[in-house]
């Protein structure tokens, strides 16, 4: 049996050379999860190099705010005009929902918060 296009991708994407040949394409979707202060710059910055990105945030409110092109983070110097331009490409986009998201994703990145305590020392 033959192995599907998406199983051949995946299959081809263990190699080096040819994960560079498809980040230098385009051809490879990126999935952010987590999508706050740090995450959703990280997905900016990955959609602006034309790799398409989707976010997934479990907030709902922010997810609707990026789909309808608001910018969450107004203290983020030069990711508003990238965040406007990534939208208007169709590069970027959030969801809710993880199950949909991470199917489609060849790359998946996680951008959680950390546990702290009282002292503020990591609670892992």
């Amino acid at each position: 049996m033959q192995p599907t296009g998406a199983q051949t991708k995946k299959l081809i994407l263990q190699d080096i050379a040819s994960i560079k040949k498809f980040v230098e394409l385009g051809q490879i979707r990126v999935c952010v999860i987590g999508i706050g202060r740090i995450g959703l710059p990280t997905a900016l910055s990955v959609a602006n190099a034309k790799l398409p990105t989707i976010g997934v945030d479990i907030n709902a409110d922010l997810v609707n705010k990026v789909n309808s092109k608001i910018f969450p983070l107004k203290d983020e110097p030069g990711y508003e005009e990238i965040f406007n331009s990534v939208i208007n490409q169709g590069l970027f986009h959030a969801t809710t929902k993880i199950e949909e998201a991470v199917p489609i994703s060849d790359l998946i990145l996680l951008s959680l918060p950390t546990p702290m305590d009282e002292n503020n020392v990591p609670n892992y």
